[in-house]
């Protein structure tokens, strides 16, 4: 059997910055930033953070044992807005149609909340070896919907969200499946926080990645998740996904490669799997986390792959949304593939220009622990394939 074209035929979003894609993209037009000193984890860290709006979605501020309801509730209003684009499940059987998430927090508040108060208690381990396992999440999710085909959850620290969606578009590619749900979500909490802040990453001041004086993380909650079909089903595309390259590097537990050898291995994996060439690539959507270490990397990477290629990182406005960042990222790309308005005025601060004649773009998520992934991204204007 041939290998299949996907298309892209639905999004759905949240963070800091909007409930939904079009307050996210209109934020973005404004630069406005979506991290607020003034959030739920004063107590904890001085570093501002990006949190949600949650009322926009029926919720209160998640406590610490309601973390993984508020997850599980927001993924769910994510798949209902998909299916009001798509009508997915009236056009599938359920056996055709798969979940992809990744999420790194998934069960982590509430069995440490749970370790504290019943520590002498021999159960507590079972019940955390159940709720600290991810694929509670897409079991919970899947049960919800007509669901029934491959689905599986990504634990990959930051590149979480954008393997699942890399994964998923293999799937379907391969026939595996005719539709997919992928993306990645992550909430803030103390664990994830304090971790941070033993590393000493995190910023406390705004973020400012890529420039001389960054110093560090700003964190964030949100992420995104989107529908992966076989290019010869009948609904419209919004863009696809045409090249995808994934990789670990394995140089240290939160360092990647000095060089940044293994991110450039990941970004000519994404070329080599696709049609295109590196001259083809418009823009690329940076991981570009604020760190000294990572930013060196990534940009030592970019230019030895690329010549004088325009790049940026949204998570200067978004912040880091952890495993949910790479599915935002791969949304946001694939909008501003759309619109050159978008990403003309994202990089207007670093004086580059944008080739509108070059039809992808590239979306890179890099993790701890040299978990890398890069998306090669298309609007349907720019399908050639």
């Amino acid at each position: 059997m041939l290998p299949k074209r996907t298309k892209i035929t639905g999004v759905s979003a949240s963070c800091c910055l909007g409930s939904n894609i079009d307050e996210i993209i209109t934020k973005l037009y404004r630069k406005e930033r979506g991290q607020t000193f003034n959030h739920r984890f004063k107590k904890w860290t001085k570093s501002p953070l990006g949190e949600m709006n949650f009322e926009s979605f029926g919720l209160d501020k998640p406590s610490e044992s309601a973390c993984d309801k508020s997850v599980n509730h927001i993924i769910s209003h994510w798949i209902e807005d998909l299916q009001e684009q798509t009508r997915l499940f009236d056009r599938y059987q359920p056996s055709e149609i798969g979940l992809i998430i990744g999420s790194t927090t998934y069960g982590i508040e509430e069995t440490f909340k749970s370790y504290n108060t019943s520590k002498d208690n021999p159960s507590i381990f079972n019940f955390a070896s159940k709720m600290m396992q991810t694929g509670k999440l897409i079991e919970e999710i899947a049960s919800r919907f007509p669901i029934e085909g491959f689905s599986t959850a990504v634990s990959t620290a930051c590149s979480s969200g954008a393997i699942a969606i890399g994964e998923a578009y293999l799937a379907v590619k391969s026939g595996m499946l005719k539709a997919c749900i992928a993306g990645g979500f992550d909430l803030l909490n103390t664990v994830t926080i304090c971790g941070f802040d033993s590393l000493q990453v995190l910023d406390n001041d705004l973020c400012n990645p890529f420039h001389k004086n960054r110093n560090g993380i700003n964190l964030a909650e949100g992420g995104a998740v989107i529908v992966i079909e076989a290019d010869e089903n009948g609904h419209e595309p919004i863009g696809h996904i045409v090249g995808y390259g994934v990789s670990s590097e394995g140089y240290h537990p939160t360092h990647p490669e000095p060089n940044g050898k293994g991110m450039e291995f990941t970004m000519k994996m994404a070329l080599d799997n696709s049609s295109y060439k590196s001259s083809d690539v418009r823009f690329i959507n940076a991981h570009g986390t604020g760190t000294i270490p990572n930013d060196k990397a990534e940009r030592l990477s970019i230019d030895n792959m690329f010549e004088n290629i325009p790049y940026y990182t949204t998570k200067q406005y978004t912040g880091h949304c952890l495993a949910g960042a790479g599915a935002l990222e791969a949304v946001l790309t694939l909008k501003a593939l759309d619109d050159q308005n978008l990403h003309t005025e994202i990089l207007k601060e670093k004086k580059m220009s944008i080739n509108s004649d070059k039809p992808v773009a590239l979306s890179n998520s890099f993790g701890f622990g040299g978990s890398n992934a890069s998306l090669l991204l298309t609007s349907s204007k720019g399908f050639n394939e």
